[in-house]
């Protein structure tokens, strides 16, 4: 049994993803090599995916630019402490 993934344009010029499973067997009535097989249209799925990874990679973009921020927040924080130690 094979699961694959395969484009397909449709008559309309639109591409389509398909996942694929072919199953190998016997032809019962003359005993040759044949091939089943089904497809299901997966590509909203697939463009839902791609849209989670984008939001997953801005999102890691925002958290290093937020994370950056704090520190460097906490970097003044931390010398007005130190001037405020020595001035007391």
């Amino acid at each position: 049994k094979a699961v694959g993934e395969e484009t397909l344009t449709t008559a309309d010029g639109e591409t389509r993803i398909l996942q694929t499973t072919k199953i190998p067997y016997e032809a019962p009535d003359t005993g040759e090599d044949a091939v089943l097989g089904y497809a299901r249209d997966v590509t909203e799925l697939k463009e839902y995916e791609r849209t989670l990874e984008e939001q997953r990679d801005n999102l890691k973009l925002l958290n290093q630019v937020v994370r950056h921020d704090i520190r460097n927040q906490l970097m003044v924080v931390e010398s007005y402490t130190e001037f405020l130690e020595e001035s007391l």
